[in-house]
């Protein structure tokens, strides 16, 4: 296992905050930050963990993490976290290590080649349904995000978590949450051309073989 740092002995818990909603509204900017510090302060807590930071918004966009002008831009974004820091606080903004936006670049141009295969070697397909403050585009499901499912016995889908992890990194970021990597779900991989043995082993060995990859 990972050495635990000595700071999760004493953590006081974290402010979780969606930046920007699922249905595209931005509820906090990059230079915001400072506010938000302010309020975990107040409350005793010391880490913020920041949610739906990038362009896309809160469950949406996977993987592309690209900086939001509309919130500031990236150069915004690693001035709060360094704010924060010397403020005291810790930041650890999230990611999702499992799904692709069917709808994004990446997954036009890469990531269909990446999807774990059902036995009839269609593509799994998960839908989040998200709406605003009305039933219309609830009803006209205009704000329904479909995502793919990663094989995750494919190195390359890694590396592109990787990358990911890394940039956060280098923004000053203290941890990462990575969602969904972690969890046994109930799916079989059948496509023969990946590397591995067994439709079992797509999901379980293969995922603790990457999970300390990314350790």
């Amino acid at each position: 296992p990972p050495v635990r740092p000595d700071w999760l002995n004493t953590w006081l818990g974290w402010q979780r905050t969606i930046m920007q909603h699922q249905y595209g509204e931005v509820l906090w900017t990059y230079d915001q930050l400072a506010e938000l510090t302010a309020n975990a302060k107040a409350a005793e807590l010391d880490t913020l963990h920041l949610l739906g930071w990038w362009k896309g918004g809160m469950d949406r966009a996977y993987p592309d993490y690209d900086y939001d002008e509309r919130m500031g831009g990236a150069d915004a974004w690693r001035a709060g976290i360094r704010r924060a820091k010397e403020a005291g606080l810790r930041v650890i903004p999230y990611i999702n290590g499992r799904l692709m936006d069917v709808t994004m670049p990446f997954f036009r141009e890469r990531g269909k080649d990446l999807t774990a295969k059902t036995i009839l070697g269609t593509e799994y397909i998960e839908s989040y349904p998200f709406w605003g403050r009305g039933s219309l585009i609830r009803t006209l499901g205009r704000k329904q995000v479909q995502h793919a499912i990663p094989c995750p016995s494919l190195a390359e889908w890694w590396d592109v978590v990787e990358q990911v992890i890394r940039r956060v990194a280098d923004d000053g970021a203290d941890g990462l949450l990575i969602d969904q990597i972690g969890g046994c779900y109930q799916m079989l991989c059948f496509d023969a051309s990946h590397p591995h043995a067994r439709p079992d082993e797509a999901v379980a060995t293969a995922s603790n073989e990457k999970l300390q990859r990314l350790a």
